[in-house]
């Protein structure tokens, strides 16, 4: 679904604002986090879990929180003090909604926002990703992974067609019901100001901006050959820095992750030039006004090649300017590897989108990496200037 005032989130606004307003009511509930809590759902509904406790006490357990908590625990130990932690919650909470909640906020507190069940509810902490240009292709497949692999992982779909960026949405949930909440569309076009400032406004006012609403973000919208440079770059270079820009004051700042999808045209594209240009692409201190005077130089007619490969070797020198002005952030870029297309219809690739997803999926949402580094296709650290094929060795320079 869409994010605006006139939808969903209007309705999820309406009921957050009652829920807090129940909650200012209860003596001590400020003693804890309504965001990482585990808490008793409505005690309307006691009678009704009183009920299946009669009928077996087993009956009234939450499942699906049940099996996501558990999913969330890296060791067998905690992984049985969550199951007991449910159990007990969902028991007491049933014979005395006060008893319910003093446990439930000492029972483990994991991650994950708006999955509700049973006599009580996780109410989670998500990691909000925005991934552009995702109603297709690698975006598409990258959303997918995003909610399938991690629990935690709150999508917004960035489209630019708010009725394609539907549809996928639509055809997501169809696959993966277990993604209804998690997974919503942004409607924004990466090669306009205007569009991509509406859409930071959209994710501010809809989430907040205490704490950060967006973990990270996944610049992939792009296009591909047969454009021209200025086209190509628009979206392909000023897209990443135009997207980057407007939704930095919202990305968590300890920590937050940036992945801008490049290629192995960049690097290729590298290979084949000299001189400063060849410098602007490869030096670690590269600032972002030499970036920007390179492609203007480009555009002004000193250009002959790829405009694919020129905007994506722009995108890496990028990557590490962007890199160093924000130290306390992952910012990497990687190539998705050659996937069958719209991009590269007709060009013999021949590997499913589902190929170009985990990589940046890893970048996002994994351990952290870099910052500052381009990675092949395989995960591994790869050259700016030269290509490197998947499972050659990694690249050890500066």
């Amino acid at each position: 679904m869409m994010i605006s005032e006139s939808g969903h989130f209007k309705v999820k606004k309406e009921r957050d604002t009652k829920i807090l307003e129940e909650k200012k009511q209860t003596p001590h509930w400020s003693h804890f986090s309504l965001q990482k809590q585990v808490m008793l759902q409505d005690t309307s509904n006691t009678s009704r879990s009183q009920e299946r406790v009669q009928r077996g006490w087993w009956s009234a357990v939450p499942l699906e929180p049940t099996r996501l908590a558990v999913s969330l625990c890296p060791t067998p130990l905690m992984r049985a003090k969550s199951i007991a932690a449910c159990v007990l919650v969902t028991v007491l909470g049933a014979a005395s909604p006060a008893h319910g909640f003093l446990l439930g906020a000492l029972a483990p507190r994991h991650s994950a926002r708006g999955l509700r069940g049973g006599a009580v509810a996780l109410d989670m902490q998500v990691r909000r990703v925005l991934v552009t240009g995702a109603n297709k292709g690698i975006g598409l497949a990258t959303a997918e992974k995003l909610l399938c692999d991690f629990p935690d992982c709150h999508v917004l779909l960035g489209a630019r067609s708010a009725a394609r960026g539907e549809a996928a949405v639509r055809d997501l949930l169809a696959k993966h019901p277990s993604a209804a909440g998690r997974v919503d569309l942004l409607e924004l076009d990466v090669s306009s100001d205007e569009s991509v400032s509406r859409a930071a406004d959209k994710v501010a006012a809809t989430f907040g901006t205490e704490p950060a609403p967006l973990w990270g973000i996944i610049n992939n919208a792009g296009i591909g050959f047969g454009y021209s440079l200025s086209e190509t770059l628009a979206t392909n270079s000023y897209g990443p820095h135009r997207v980057t820009a407007a939704m930095l004051p919202l990305i968590e700042p300890k920590g937050g992750r940036i992945v801008n999808i490049a290629s192995a045209s960049g690097p290729m594209f590298v290979s084949r030039v000299s001189g400063e240009w060849r410098r602007v692409f490869t030096d670690e201190d590269v600032s972002w006004a030499e970036i920007e005077k390179t492609m203007q130089e480009a555009l002004n007619g000193a250009f002959e090649g790829d405009p694919y490969g020129f905007s994506k070797a722009c995108l890496n020198a990028y990557t590490r300017w962007l890199a160093k002005q924000h130290p306390n952030l992952v910012v990497n870029s990687c190539s998705p590897g050659w996937i069958n297309t719209d991009l590269t219809k007709g060009m013999g690739a021949s590997n499913p989108p589902s190929k170009g997803a985990p990589v940046p999926a890893d970048l996002v949402m994994g351990e952290p990496k870099g910052p500052g580094f381009y990675f092949g296709s395989d995960g591994v650290r790869s050259p700016l200037d030269c290509y490197r094929g998947p499972g050659d060795p990694p690249y050890l320079g500066d």
